[in-house]
């Protein structure tokens, strides 16, 4: 893999956020609220699914969810050369990102954006050199996708931490 090529998918990645980003903030600014609102329940309703009263339960949970979606962005951008990767980006990183709060408060945010963000940027590297991914198996991104797994891992730690703190466990 190019470190030139890779960077250039975490680039249009990270510029597919900052646009939903910026589609999110027109729309607070024109009082259109129904994002917010939607955004909220996918939170809630990835919270009643993932959380557990036993911890480790919890930490599992959630380091299989964040890998689960990890894996279908980065084969959704295989399959597709990369669209729905920067589509997903723009959706779920942007336009239906956490509150700005969440991520001043918390730290487990800010890894799992990043690693979102390789994610994304490595489906949509991959759907763009998929024919160089089929004839060589040492082309294939080792250290982006073990840089994905511990933060990953380090944000559900993180979050589990966060989650025993405010319930008393």
């Amino acid at each position: 893999m190019s470190p030139a090529d890779f960077s250039d998918s975490i680039f249009l990645t990270v510029l597919a956020v900052l646009t939903g980003l910026a589609v999110k903030i027109l729309t607070v600014k024109l009082g259109i609220t129904n994002l917010q609102e939607q955004a909220a329940f996918l939170d809630e309703l990835t919270g009643r699914l993932v959380v557990r009263r036993s911890l480790p339960q919890t930490f599992a949970r959630l380091y299989i969810w964040n890998l689960f979606i990890s894996f279908i962005v980065i084969t959704a951008g295989l399959v597709t050369f990369g669209v729905l990767s920067i589509i997903w980006a723009f959706l779920n990183l942007g336009l239906f990102s956490s509150d700005l709060n969440v991520f001043r408060r918390h730290i487990h945010p800010w890894l799992e954006a990043a690693a979102a963000v390789l994610s994304a940027a490595l489906g949509l590297w991959g759907g763009q050199n998929l024919q160089v991914l089929l004839n060589s198996s040492q082309a294939f991104p080792i250290t982006a996708i073990s840089i994905i797994f511990l933060l990953y891992g380090a944000a559900a730690l993180l979050e589990t931490l966060e989650i025993r703190r405010l319930r008393g466990f």
